[in-house]
């Protein structure tokens, strides 16, 4: 573990980027917040955590959107599971303006997490990935949003963006409608959450329990429906917090079985909650999301993934269910040929 003396750099104060970056956060900054807000009080401590494992193609992007956000009470920490790829030079060209790192062997993105906010000392918790990207202002926005009335979650703005093609065509997503409830209704349209552009209370992060390392996809949907089941309050802001960067290598670009069988698994913990017509409209979820990508897979030759989701449309088929499933299929297709 390697502890530096925290800072709150300028742009000029950072290594120089590559000659064919420019932009943010390469090229342009965010301007510095004065040490306390207008009435006198500290900026509350905001704890970020960057999970990584051979992502040098775009950790420094990552690291440098975090520095520059001209935050005075940021503490940063970033956990390596062992990269071979250059990654850790890369931090290493940082480490003075990183809170502490540590480039070491784990068990995947859930331990890293784990490790990392155990480290933490905020008032507010967030984490970014090391192919993503947080937005100028965004810590700054997201304290000023806190502060009212120390909510939950604050839940900002997520501009999805392919890699190669950042500031071009960007997917946006404004999150809404976030409740336990609705969370565990994955059918709904009206809900949108996005993991990049939400930060959370450090209290109540530690007072659930923290990030399960068992979950190697669903620890965000696992750790937001705890919280959300303690405390429902949720803060909305406009304002971009994150860019989501979409690429081949993405592990949520992946869509294995493992993904829905850990969301079944993890809403298996609230079905006592639910009454009987919303388990059935679930379990047809789970059917009629496993059926589509046992078809895609079968089309894409990827046959080890169509068996994975083959056996678990098994597991949740019933007569009603596949009923539903069918009618939801039906709809699907008219709205297709519409």
């Amino acid at each position: 573990m390697h502890d530096m003396v925290k800072g709150c750099p300028t742009l000029t104060e950072l290594p120089p980027p590559p000659a064919n970056k420019a932009g943010w956060p390469w090229t342009q900054g965010t301007p510095e917040l004065q040490e306390t807000m207008s009435d006198g009080r500290p900026w509350p401590r905001i704890s970020i955590v960057t999970p990584s494992y051979n992502q040098g193609k775009f950790i420094e992007e990552t690291i440098r959107s975090v520095l520059l956000q001209g935050y005075p009470n940021l503490e940063y920490i970033v956990i390596d599971g062992g990269s071979s790829d250059g990654s850790v030079d890369i931090i290493h060209k940082y480490e003075r303006h990183i809170t502490c790192w540590a480039s070491e062997k784990d068990y995947g993105q859930s331990d890293a997490l784990r490790k990392g906010f155990a480290l933490a000392h905020g008032d507010i918790f967030g984490w970014i990935n090391s192919d993503d990207v947080f937005a100028p202002g965004a810590l700054q926005a997201v304290a000023i949003a806190w502060i009212c009335d120390r909510p939950a979650l604050v839940a900002g703005t997520v501009e999805n963006f392919v890699d190669g093609q950042f500031g071009k065509k960007h997917m946006i997503f404004r999150q809404q409608n976030i409740n336990l409830k609705n969370l565990l209704s994955p059918w709904l349209s009206g809900v949108i959450w996005h993991q990049p552009g939400i930060l959370y209370s450090a209290d109540l992060y530690r007072k659930v329990g923290g990030i399960d390392p068992q979950w190697h996809r669903k620890m965000d949907y696992d750790l937001f429906l705890r919280m959300l089941a303690q405390d429902d309050r949720v803060v909305y802001i406009s304002q971009t917090i994150a860019y989501f960067r979409q690429h081949s290598g993405a592990k949520t670009a992946i869509h294995t079985p493992m993904e829905i069988q850990e969301h079944h698994q993890v809403t298996a913990a609230y079905l006592d909650r639910l009454p009987q017509v919303h388990l059935i409209r679930l379990r047809t979820y789970y059917a009629y999301t496993s059926f589509v990508m046992l078809v895609k897979r079968l089309l894409l030759g990827q046959w080890e993934y169509a068996r994975g989701h083959m056996k678990l449309l098994t597991q949740v088929l019933c007569p009603i269910v596949t009923v539903l499933m069918i009618v939801w299929i039906a709809r699907y297709l008219r709205e297709k040929v519409q």
